[in-house]
């Protein structure tokens, strides 16, 4: 496998050392285009980063045995949310309903852990960046530029 760190690089995405990107999908025939796995088949799984703020996320996960996976956001390192515990089965295809995620919290770093590791998988990855305020940067830019023309006026009058 190809290191993963570099897949969603242009987005602002990385992930945990212990993960691999695999283009073949063989032995899981709902894996096409490419997926996370271990490097080492009991490896923890780990994070994955944002670098900007992320309020949704949501992607398939398995592993190869019904072994319980905690799903847990952070923001800058803190827990955010530790949404559950589930046990997470190797049933494939991933997409007929085996996605995890959060919603309408403020994170930039998912952990997943596996009780006892014995492989899993992640793929098919979405996610919201919260925007940056600009448009409050861009009012507070007028206000102050009305404010400056305002005491010109004064100063000539």
């Amino acid at each position: 496998g190809t290191g993963f760190t570099n897949q969603f690089a242009a987005s602002g995405v990385t992930f945990g050392s212990n993960y691999e990107y695999r283009t073949s999908g063989n032995q899981l025939p709902s894996l096409k285009d490419g997926f996370l796995f271990p490097i080492a088949i009991t490896a923890q799984p780990g994070s994955i980063f944002f670098s900007s703020n992320v309020s949704d996320a949501l992607f398939s996960w398995r592993t190869n045995d019904s072994s319980p996976t905690t799903f847990q956001a952070y923001l800058d390192g803190n827990l955010v949310e530790s949404i559950f515990s589930a046990s997470t089965d190797g049933t494939v295809p991933l997409v007929s309903g085996k996605f995890y995620g959060f919603e309408d919290i403020l994170f930039n770093e998912i952990r997943l852990a596996v009780s006892t590791p014995n492989g899993y998988t992640l793929d098919n990855l979405q996610f919201n960046v919260v925007p940056e305020p600009t448009t409050l940067t861009l009012f507070g830019l007028a206000l102050l530029g009305l404010g400056a023309a305002r005491r010109r006026k004064k100063r000539a009058a």
